[in-house]
């Protein structure tokens, strides 16, 4: 079957009086005539043309599918965010290379969202109103608080890759490929407990992540019997300087210091805070290379926790993204790109369901009705990943503990629901 674009007619313009346009009404009438040619055209094209087989009964279209992604490419955040664009790319162009979705291609539209609430609103109101993208990408719990509310108003997938904080829970049209805070903050609280530590202190964003992070941290370590001797918080769009807070809690005397934060921000936090005589460990969710490269030596023994990643999975999915990883980027295959290129790959499956159900695959209520009860492959750990009812995931997660200037696993956990 040929899917031909609809002919448009612009309405009559109408003057002061009522009467329609004598100039507009000639228009008109030669745009009708255009459109009973293009009619006859169609009609013969039909005519000698079979429809193909396949899913829908669908063939190619020009127009690719669009793959929204609002993402951080400048601000404090990009050093992390930039591994999530290169590997959603690398997804699109292993499945373009493939002939796409029965001969359509998918294409990225990137905006940066600056890694801001504020930043968010202008990406996700450019992907939904200009590029018309029905399933999107995003990142980082503030800029995805801020796109869902315009997401479900327009009926479009948000899937955010990360995103952490407790108040994402449960949102209409956001779908959350990360393990959220409720279940990570837990189980670094009991490492950390059964290490000794009992009174500690709090230094985090003022966003999602780092308030998120403190809520479910509070209740937990003080029904574990400890106490928070200090809570400080930052700006992580805005600040650099960390010494009054730090400060405050060198002041505290904690016996740990549980720091909350992104990327470089997270690793200059913990560079003060040694350089400010803070001695005591360190310890905070989902650390990435940018603590490693901003903290250098002052990272040594940090203690993290986040997704899982088995690095010797044997799966030919795993093995051909490890591989063409390899070539395509120098940064650290760790938990952050493979979501994005899990996150792509759901966005494939989608398409094809829809056109598997003679539906639109370019309408987001459709994928979004669909994704519901999806499922995918595990490029963590193997076997298959569905979404909780919560719409976050259910995955492995890994404690680890910055040693030698790496990230070591010293146990992993499974979450439950």
């Amino acid at each position: 079957m040929i899917v031909l674009a609809r002919a448009r007619l612009t309405p009559q313009i109408v003057t002061q009086s009522g009467v329609p346009s004598m100039k507009h009404s000639i228009s008109l009438r030669s745009k009708l005539a255009g459109a009973v040619a293009l009619a006859t055209t169609t009609a013969l094209l039909l005519a000698g043309c079979s429809s193909s087989g396949g899913d829908g009964g669908s063939t190619a279209s020009a127009d690719p599918y669009i793959v929204g992604f609002a993402n951080a490419a400048t601000g404090p955040t990009a050093s992390v965010t930039l591994a999530y664009q290169e590997a959603a790319q690398l997804a699109i162009d292993t499945i373009n290379a493939a002939g796409g979705i029965k001969g359509t291609k998918l294409k990225l539209a990137a905006e940066d969202d600056l890694g801001t609430a504020d930043g968010a609103v202008a990406a996700i109101n450019k992907l939904i109103n200009v590029d018309n993208a029905p399933f999107t990408l995003i990142n980082a719990s503030a800029p995805t608080s801020a796109a869902q509310p315009l997401a479900a108003q327009a009926g479009t997938v948000l899937l955010s890759l990360g995103a952490t904080s407790n108040t994402l829970l449960n949102k209409d049209n956001l779908w959350i490929n990360g393990v959220n805070i409720v279940r990570l903050v837990p189980a670094l609280a009991d490492k950390l407990w059964s290490q000794g530590h009992r009174k500690i202190a709090f230094i985090g964003s003022a966003d999602p992540f780092g308030q998120g992070a403190l809520s479910v941290l509070k209740p937990y370590w003080t029904k574990l019997g400890g106490t928070i001797v200090a809570e400080q918080t930052f700006n992580s769009a805005t600040d650099t300087d960390f010494s009054s807070q730090l400060l405050q809690i060198k002041a505290a005397k904690p016996d740990l210091v549980f720091a909350v934060g992104i990327g470089d921000v997270l690793g200059n936090v913990v560079k003060q805070a040694r350089a400010a005589g803070i001695t005591v460990p360190m310890a905070g969710p989902l650390a990435t290379d940018g603590l490693l490269h901003v903290a250098g030596a002052d990272a040594e023994g940090f203690e993290d926790v986040g997704p899982a990643v088995n690095n010797d999975l044997k799966t030919a999915s795993f093995t051909t993204l490890k591989t063409d990883w390899a070539k395509a980027s120098k940064l650290t295959l760790d938990w952050q790109p493979v979501t994005a290129y899990e996150g792509v790959y759901l966005y494939a499956d989608l398409i094809k369901q829809a056109l598997a159900a003679g539906k639109d695959p370019r309408d987001g209520t459709v994928l979004n009705s669909l994704i519901k009860k999806a499922s995918f492959e595990d490029l963590m750990q193997g076997g298959t990943v569905k979404f909780a009812a919560d719409h976050s995931v259910l995955r492995q997660i890994a404690l680890r503990t910055v040693t030698d200037g790496k990230f070591v696993i010293s146990s992993t956990v499974t979450p439950k629901e």
